[in-house]
Order: C-alpha cells, then structure tokens, then sequence
C-alpha cells in the first residue's frame, strides 16, 4: 500500500540536563532558566523530527510504501534528514531543497516527569508553495496523511484536500496548533474539512479550532448515555469553554467521517456518526513526549488502512504512542507491525467505553 506524507521536517536537539527546576504558575508548569547565567548541559542528543519525518518513519516501519512531501535547506541539516530518510527506506523524491532557506531546528528541554519545552524554528517548513507538491502524481497512492504546515504552508491543505477528494483518496490530517494560528490557517482548515477523512487534535487545537467556526456551523449535542464514573471530558469536569460532544457533532456535520481529540495523559475520544468511543491511557513511565501524537496518528490510520476495526485502531495507535513516550526521541520507540501485533494480542477491549449522543 502506498503512502503519501506531507508536513515538516526538522532536526531535533535534545539538552538534557536533569538538574532543571520547575515552577507552576496558574496550574501550569515552568521550567527556571536564570537569566544573565551560564546553564551547563549534560549530553545533548541530536535527531531528525517533524510531523512528516516521524509519521513517515511510522508508517514504514508498520509496512507502506512511503514517500514524504517536505522542504529543507541546503545545509548540514537538511542532509542529516535525508540520509536518515533514506536509511529508512523512505522515498525522498517528493523532498525539496531550498537553496536559500535553513532547515527547521528544534531545541527541546526535557522537564521533570517527561515534560518537555521546544523552542521552534520553523525554517523553510513555514514557506512551502503549492507548485511544489507533486498534486499530479497523488493518484499514485493509497492513503495520504498531512501533518502540521505552519506559516504560510498552511495554505496548501485546502488544494491537497481537494485533489485528494477528486482522486477518492482518503485523506486524513493532523494540524498543530500553530498552523490553527497562522492567519488563514483555521479558516482553511475549516473549508478542508468536507475533504477529509480523518481529522485529529489534542484537546488545546481542538478547543482552539472550535473558537474560529462560524456560528452557523456550529451543532449543539448531548450524551443519551452515562456511567456513574465519567472520562474528564464527558464529564462535569470538562473545560466550561470547551463541549466535546458539540465539538464532535460539529466536525462530523462538515465532513469527516472519524473526529480524534487526544487528551494527554488522560486518554484519546475517537467520534464516529452519533458515537464516542473513549480509552483511557496505558500506565506507562513516560521519558518525553515529543512525538506522541504523531505515533498516535499515523498508527491509527494505518490500523484504519489495513482494515482494522476502529476500536483496534484506536488500542494500536495508542500502544504506538506508550512506545515512543517511553524512549528518549520521536522515533526510537515506533513500532514495527510484528512489535504492534505482539503487543496488541495482549490487550483487549474492555477499557474503551462507548457513548451515543444526538443533536439537540
């Protein structure tokens, strides 16, 4: 099966320090960097990243055929990401190279408890252009995934999404919330999304997302079915900014035909219809969770794409996700597919919940 994925790329650099202290300020935690000091690091750890590198990286290893659509620069490196690519065996054709731009770099902080802070630069990943994407030669593949495009990459969700509902091939995408914020990049996500097939956020996006839809399509829905113990998101302990189940009835009414909202530590709600399924997190020791929920996605539509159920395809993308949180990068826990299935026979259904709801 051959798989298309467009997004960025970046070269990540870990410094690590287990000495940093944090701070929490207004239920949120900070990491302390005295000012006007010198902070000694112990290692620093260097790896490709990107939602289009580790995604392609995912679904390689979970048996596609797979090319990647992103932009680099003529420099260290951008050779760095396409030596790995290719290590991997991933077809960099679809690859452009900027004889001007940096390649996008990552600087990322782990905290305490595998919390982590990344200072982003973007790079040519925020510019770029539609004739660059190879939109000719999408009837070659199977299934096409998009991950963040930020800047003005943004724009270029729309034609992609057009061009794929033209071909009839699915398309499933997971924006960042930088792309939500990048001028235009929530008004073309939203004409996306009759396009789509597959639409994933964390809980942040998605309440971002919501706050950008015009009122009039807007949908108001309410749970038929409730358990004495609630997922946080179902229940009266839900953001009151935030409606899961409204937000749900709203996407479903423009387009796709599954909704994901990954809630962190919490769990993943998965909208298909009139139905939510939730399922909590695996107890795992979490190391970082960069690339987290590109393990998830990428797992749970290639589960999708090999016929899986969508109750399998949510435990897998989860047990994808609980791999790579619990090693030290975005790619050094994906699972293969023997490493998935071996993993996934020993886990069964009992924890997902099911929830019918109805517009009102």
């Amino acid at each position: 099966m051959k798989l298309l994925t467009i997004g960025g790329a970046t070269h990540d650099m870990y410094l690590i320090n287990n000495t940093f202290q944090t701070i929490e300020l207004q239920n949120m935690p900070y990491i302390i960097l005295q000012a006007d000091s010198k902070i000694e690091i112990e290692k620093i750890v260097s790896a490709i990243g990107g939602g289009a590198t580790n995604c392609a990286v995912s679904f390689k290893r979970l048996g596609f055929d797979v090319s990647i659509v992103c932009q680099i620069g003529n420099d260290d490196a951008g050779k760095m990401i396409t030596k790995q690519l290719a290590a991997e065996h991933i077809n960099t054709e679809f690859v452009v190279t900027s004889a001007t731009g940096q390649t996008g770099i990552s600087c990322i902080i782990p905290a305490p408890h595998g919390k982590r802070t990344i200072l982003a630069y973007r790079g040519v990943n925020a510019t770029l252009k539609e004739q660059q994407l190879p939109l000719d030669r999408l009837k070659e593949f199977d299934q096409l995934y998009v991950t963040s495009l930020s800047g003005e990459s943004s724009q270029l969700l729309l034609p992609i999404a057009q061009k794929a509902h033209e071909l009839k091939i699915p398309l499933a995408t997971n924006p960042g919330g930088s792309q939500l914020a990048a001028g235009e990049g929530a008004a073309i996500l939203y004409k996306s999304l009759r396009f789509l097939t597959v639409l994933i956020l964390n809980t942040q996006e998605a309440e971002q997302f919501m706050h950008t839809l015009p009122k009039k399509a807007l949908s108001s829905a309410q749970l038929i079915n409730k358990e004495k113990i609630m997922p946080e998101l179902l229940g009266s302990n839900q953001p009151a900014t935030f409606d899961l189940v409204s937000y749900f009835a709203t996407i479903l009414s423009q387009g796709p035909a599954i909704v994901v909202v990954t809630n962190g530590a919490e769990g993943v709600y998965i909208a298909t219809k009139n139905t939510i399924l939730f399922h909590p997190s695996f107890p795992i020791t979490v190391t970082n969770t960069v690339g987290a929920g590109d393990s998830f996605g990428s797992c749970f539509v290639a589960s999708l794409a090999h016929k899986k159920s969508i109750e399998q395809a949510l435990i897998n993308g989860m047990l994808n996700s609980a791999s790579v949180i619990s090693h030290a990068n975005a790619q050094a826990g994906l699972l293969t597919v023997n490493e998935l299935e071996k993993r996934a026979a020993k886990v069964g259904m009992q924890q997902i919940k099911k929830f019918v709801f109805t517009l009102t």
